[in-house]
């Protein structure tokens, strides 16, 4: 999705993912903020934990789209 477009419920990634990318969580993370779909919809439609979404808005909110970056630590 460019810069400037509007987001709309077609834009939102399919329920029951089994890969989860930084660009669709912010995509689903921007519908939260924008009052596309509530907090408690993209709980359920994606079958996350509060815990879980509540971490992507705040790693978001301080880092944008490289705050949802799953990064693994090195032994």
């Amino acid at each position: 999705m460019q810069s400037g477009e509007i987001l709309t419920i077609a834009d939102l990634p399919k329920a029951r993912l089994s890969r989860w990318t930084a660009a669709r969580k912010s995509t689903v993370n921007r519908a939260v903020m924008f009052g596309l779909i509530s907090t408690d919809e993209a709980i359920g439609r994606y079958e996350l934990t509060h815990d879980e979404f509540q971490e992507w808005l705040r790693s978001y909110a301080d880092y944008g789209c490289n705050g949802l970056k799953v990064t693994h630590k090195k032994p």
